[in-house]
């Protein structure tokens, strides 16, 4: 089954980021505000093979600029994935100039997935204009610390 997980990320000060929402984590019987749990550190964009629509960016970069960083894992076969896409693309028509950047990391769950052509191609056909980091090795899904129930990618 297809994991698939947004969650917003902001500065804790210090000029560490830190996750502040992570809906794949959250406890479905538990409040919003206590959903989204504790502050957790998150390294950021790791073992990134390549970026498709921009160029390489970083998080802490983004913040220092006074930017809210919205980071957006998926895989282009996911219906789950695929149904998020277009309110992505308003958010990031809407608010981009506004202070919100979109970073789409695709994180691949089959082998086809892993080809760069084809993460552009769906990229393409799906509108999405913000920037995707290509993690092929899983090295920034694993730093995000996600926990998807999932044994193994």
């Amino acid at each position: 089954m297809a994991v698939f997980a947004t969650f917003l990320v902001a500065c804790s000060g210090a000029g560490d980021a830190a996750v502040v929402s992570s809906p794949a984590s959250r406890d479905a019987a538990a409040s919003p505000t206590e959903a989204a749990g504790p502050v957790q550190p998150f390294r950021g964009l790791t073992g990134i093979a390549s970026w498709i629509d921009g160029k390489p960016l970083t998080i802490g970069g983004q913040l220092e600029q006074g930017r809210v960083v919205l980071i957006d894992f998926w895989t282009y076969t996911c219906i789950n994935c695929i149904r998020t896409m277009p309110f992505l693309r308003e958010w990031h028509a809407k608010y981009a100039e506004r202070g919100l950047t979109i970073i789409g990391v695709h994180t691949p769950e089959f082998d086809f997935e892993h080809v760069r052509d084809n993460v552009v191609a769906a990229a393409r056909l799906r509108g999405l204009e913000y920037p995707i980091a290509q993690d092929n090795d899983y090295a920034t899904w694993t730093s995000s610390r996600i926990d998807s129930g999932r044994r193994s990618i």
